[in-house]
């Protein structure tokens, strides 16, 4: 299939943003391409807003255009470890602690991510880009407010990891 155009993009998320509930953007796109739409997992903006992009761009269903052979006869079994709970969460926070460390914030300064791009919703650059923000717009606050921010920041960042792990447990837990 082809590239999505960044403006139809830009625009379909928009109009999607708008509606109340999956069924109804599920609706929209079932109107332009019902076999694709049948085909989404619940929830799956991502590939309902592709489908619908690259309708509106070439006028040609997601579903019409060939998938790859190779990618059908493959045995896709799925395999995943898991361990106790609680000693991940421990070295998720760890693992978010070394990267801070290692030069996170330096490295999102020096990206000048757009916050609305996909780089820049990713975890760790979402929560940087953020705290960058707040030490911009407070630039004249004490150094234990800093600290307070930064905490705040570690946390919120550690926060989010654990909880994109236990997405991803779920997730492998239904298949």
């Amino acid at each position: 299939a082809p590239a999505t155009d960044p403006t139809i993009l830009g625009r379909l998320e928009g109009e999607l943003s708008q509606l109340n509930s999956w069924s109804e953007k599920l609706a929209r796109l079932s109107a332009v391409d019902p076999s694709y739409a049948a085909s989404l997992s619940p929830n799956d903006d991502y590939r309902l807003l592709r489908a619908l992009a690259v309708w509106e761009h070439t006028g040609r269903p997601l579903s019409s255009y060939p998938r790859s052979p190779c990618l059908m006869e493959m045995d896709w079994r799925c395999i995943y470890l898991t361990g106790d709970r609680d000693q991940l969460s421990r070295n998720i926070d760890l693992r978010c602690e070394k990267m801070v460390k290692a030069g996170l914030i330096q490295e999102v300064q020096s990206l000048q991510l757009d916050p609305q791009s996909p780089a820049g919703r990713a975890i760790g650059y979402q929560e940087t880009l953020a705290f960058l923000s707040q030490i911009q717009q407070n630039g004249g606050k004490i150094e234990s407010d800093l600290d307070a921010l930064f905490v705040e920041y570690l946390e919120g960042f550690q926060a989010a990891t654990r909880q994109y792990s236990r997405r991803q447990e779920t997730w492998f837990r239904r298949l």
